[in-house]
């Protein structure tokens, strides 16, 4: 009991000596969070031509999904470096109600931005960008079941026939420029911007889902096309407190 007593009497003490810490002002490096609206257009016409010789609806080339990351840079530098994990989906344009298709999209990227205006309230810069991606093609194909009674006399015949594919993993790079707006909260500064840029990658081959089975005749896949991000950032800057806000409450002031 008393050596659990000293542990957490001893985690209070470290715990709170780096929330104190996170009032530093003096510390240079600027960590945030990171969220964009991401819309990319790229190249399906192989892919479609394959899709509509097998009766199953074409695919839209215009990609959308959203990206999570974080962001960090210098306190006295408004260019910044980012590391985002992004999804991507593609839905066929509904001309079929009995077959179905769907292209989803994974990235991993790695950016920098730098920023080319001396301007507290503006940031305009061009980015270099380089990823890791994996997409993954779903065909559905629904057999003739009406109704619930007719789907339970059935029990041995699935109603729905699925079919996955893969690319296997494969390198992209992007080029592009930005502007964001600077604007400040209590305790926190925040970004919002848009960017445009174009990406390219080499050829991939459809491969089925889980058994890494390269297919013969696959229609090649590129993430090849023009890229748009609606992008939102927050760092956490103690700078932006008043002096009462930035005195430690409660606990954290016991131990100080």
């Amino acid at each position: 009991m008393k050596k659990l007593t000293l542990f957490l009497l001893l985690a209070t003490l470290c715990y709170s000596e780096s929330v104190a810490q996170s009032f530093d002002t003096t510390n240079s490096a600027r960590s945030g969070f990171y969220l964009s609206v991401i819309g990319q257009d790229v190249d399906l016409d192989n892919l479609n031509r394959e899709l509509e010789q097998a009766g199953i609806p074409r695919l839209t080339s215009g990609l959308v999904g959203t990206s999570l990351g974080f962001t960090n840079r210098f306190r006295d530098q408004n260019s910044y470096g980012n590391t985002q994990l992004s999804l991507l989906s593609t839905f066929d344009d509904g001309g079929n109600a009995e077959s179905d298709a769907r292209l989803t999209l994974w990235k991993i990227s790695f950016a920098g931005q730098y920023d080319v205006i001396p301007s507290e309230k503006w940031l305009v810069y061009p980015y270099l960008q380089f990823g890791t991606n994996l997409a993954q093609l779903r065909v559905s194909s629904t057999t003739n079941v009406s109704s619930f009674q007719g789907s339970l006399s059935n029990l041995n015949e699935p109603d729905v026939l699925v079919k996955r594919y893969s690319s296997g993993l494969f390198i992209s790079g992007g080029l592009g420029a930005g502007v964001e707006r600077r604007f400040t909260f209590p305790g926190t500064i925040g970004f919002i911007g848009l960017s445009a840029g174009y990406e390219v990658s080499p050829r991939s081959e459809w491969q089925t889902n889980g058994a890494n089975y390269i297919l013969t005749n696959s229609p090649s896949f590129r993430t090849n096309g023009w890229v748009f991000e609606l992008r939102f950032r927050l760092e956490y800057d103690p700078t932006t407190l008043t002096d009462r806000e930035r005195q430690p409450r409660g606990l954290f002031k016991f131990f100080q």
